[in-house]
């Protein structure tokens, strides 16, 4: 089951996104749940390329707490 916390930031987050060109996408625990698979989700992931997470840094600058950065770690 979601949390409807979780679907009402998930509207707010498709909301400005989409009407952009962003590719991006839900994944982990949440993007599992709305495939139907029975997990509760603790967080919203967002998978997305370089220049779509500084589009959505932008479209959200009023949530950031901290600036988008590259980070390498061995998984991912």
């Amino acid at each position: 089951m979601i949390p409807q916390a979780h679907l009402k930031v998930l509207y707010k987050i498709y909301d400005k996104p989409s009407k952009t060109d962003v590719k991006w996408t839900i994944t982990g625990s949440l993007g599992f749940a709305l495939q139907g698979v029975p997990i509760e989700p603790h967080d919203i992931d967002i998978q997305t390329n370089k220049e779509g997470a500084c589009k959505i840094e932008e479209l959200f600058s009023e949530f950031v707490i901290e600036p988008v950065k590259f980070k390498e770690s061995d998984k991912i």
